[in-house]
């Protein structure tokens, strides 16, 4: 069990490309939604594409990690574009298909924020620990 956590947490840009290929694929066969939610849909996608992007690029191994803009609003910004993107997509496209990709990789995501937290634990220690204190969302800012 450890080394597939292992293997999600070191490949989960893998698993973004694969999200987004599913989401897209499972929207083709929807239920055409009106403008205004498809452009709703696409700004969801497009926040969270570039939340994801952006903070994908941090090292997340340095301890310093916590003093970035992103991580002091939440602890997991990479996973709340992935919330974002799944929420355009549902917003695009609402139908079975689109609903069960979407509850399935957030999932896998969130799991992947939770194995993360026991690394950062383990690796930082009481640096983390303060910093869980201080920033108390995971995903979203004053929801969770």
């Amino acid at each position: 069990m450890e080394k597939a956590v292992e293997f999600l947490v070191r490949y989960r840009h893998f698993l973004a490309i694969l999200m987004t290929i599913t989401l897209f694929v499972t929207t083709y066969f929807g239920i055409e939604q009106s403008l205004y939610f498809q452009i709703l849909g696409f700004i969801l996608v497009s926040c969270g594409a570039f939340l994801y992007s952006y903070a994908s690029k941090v090292d997340r191994m340095k301890e310093d990690f916590f003093e970035n803009s992103l991580f002091q609003k939440v602890r997991h910004p990479e996973t709340t574009g992935i919330i974002l993107v799944c929420l355009g997509v549902l917003s695009i496209s609402s139908n079975l298909a689109s609903v069960l990709a979407s509850a399935f990789w957030i999932l896998i995501f969130v799991s992947i924020a939770s194995a993360e937290e026991k690394i950062w634990q383990e690796k930082f220690g009481k640096t983390y620990e303060e910093y869980a204190k201080r920033v108390k969302h995971r995903f979203i800012p004053g929801l969770i």
